[in-house]
């Protein structure tokens, strides 16, 4: 192969492997937005925002109930930021044997 071709087939890797992360990323946020909720009604979840943020703007009449959940949401929230950077560490690795 020349190249240029090489590259171009890197390059659609890197992507295809990129959609799957991003993919993955998505799945786990909505997955970490639904089940940290404080209320019990479809209508209701958290927004990426408050996940990334680390808080959850829900009023709760228990604080430490609400304390909790917010420090469970946020150890979610920190492995699937480090699940997310280790396989892009991997992808480097390997791209550059």
């Amino acid at each position: 192969m020349h190249d240029n071709a090489m590259a171009a087939e890197e390059s659609r890797v890197d992507d295809r492997y990129a959609e799957q992360l991003h993919a993955h990323y998505v799945h786990e946020m909505r997955y970490i937005c639904l089940t940290h909720m404080l209320v019990d009604a479809l209508d209701v979840h958290l927004v990426e925002k408050e996940v990334i943020l680390g808080t959850i703007a829900a009023n709760c009449t228990q604080p430490h109930l609400r304390y909790n959940w917010a420090e469970r949401m946020r150890e979610h929230a920190g492995a699937l930021v480090g699940d997310i950077y280790m396989q892009i560490i991997q992808c480097k690795e390997e791209a550059s044997k």
